[in-house]
């Protein structure tokens, strides 16, 4: 694995995105991002499983949302870190590996991606899910700055912990200093455990969260029943 230093001196090979039109994106305006705050510009929403055709809406939107979350002075995260870090993920090599897991997600049981798009078809929301011995895990939870306040991560949210049950445990991880984060997850009941772990590459402190399931408190319940009861 290359480190942060590794990643903006480059390999020789380019590390500018202009070889990645953005405009290819289904729903792409350039401008930037509407102001969520404005009722009037909320736009409509759906969210369903993804295909490997919403494989380029999906990465431009999760590499947008890295620029909009992630730069931190104190971690050391910056956009140019974060621009060239996506170089091989937006090349079609990137692309292609991301159709490929998609289709394989839609033919696995245990596994789920969900994607959100605006009636215009631009991608403004996707996350994943899994389930299996290794435990149930939501991560890749990305939504786009427009569409924050519109409902649509509580919309994804709602339907992962549909699918994933809450007879067990969930767990995901943030960027610690992702307040936004964190405070949405709270309200689905995840809470942190644990102290946040730095990555390698990038250098960004970790923090897990977990949400309990029924079966940890029913099996708490039944301790202190039995407790009471000897007592």
């Amino acid at each position: 694995m290359k480190s942060q230093a590794e990643v903006l001196k480059g390999d020789g090979e380019s590390n500018e995105l202009s070889g990645w039109d953005m405009s290819d994106a289904p729903g792409y305006e350039a401008g930037g991002a509407e102001d969520p705050s404005h009722e009037s510009d909320k736009r409509l929403f759906e969210v369903y499983e993804a295909s490997p055709d919403d494989a380029l809406g999906i990465e431009y939107m999760r590499y947008q949302s890295w620029l909009d979350t992630y730069p931190n002075d104190e971690c050391g995260l910056t956009r140019e870190f974060i621009e060239k870090w996506f170089v091989p993920q937006l090349a079609e090599a990137g692309m292609e590996a991301t159709r490929q897991r998609i289709a394989e997600t839609l033919d696995d049981p245990d596994a789920i991606q969900l994607v959100a798009k605006d009636d215009s078809g631009k991608v403004i929301g996707t996350a994943r899910a899994t389930r299996g011995e290794k435990g149930r895990k939501v991560f890749m939870f990305y939504v786009d700055k427009s569409a924050h306040g519109t409902g649509v991560s509580s919309e994804i949210m709602t339907g992962l912990l549909g699918w994933l049950g809450d007879e067990e445990d969930i767990s995901l991880t943030i960027a610690s200093y992702n307040e936004r984060a964190r405070a949405f997850y709270k309200k689905f009941g995840f809470n942190e455990v644990g102290e946040p772990a730095v990555l390698d590459v990038p250098n960004m402190p970790e923090q897990k969260m977990v949400r309990s399931g029924k079966k940890e408190n029913l099996s708490d319940i039944g301790s202190a029943y039995t407790t009471e009861l000897a007592a």
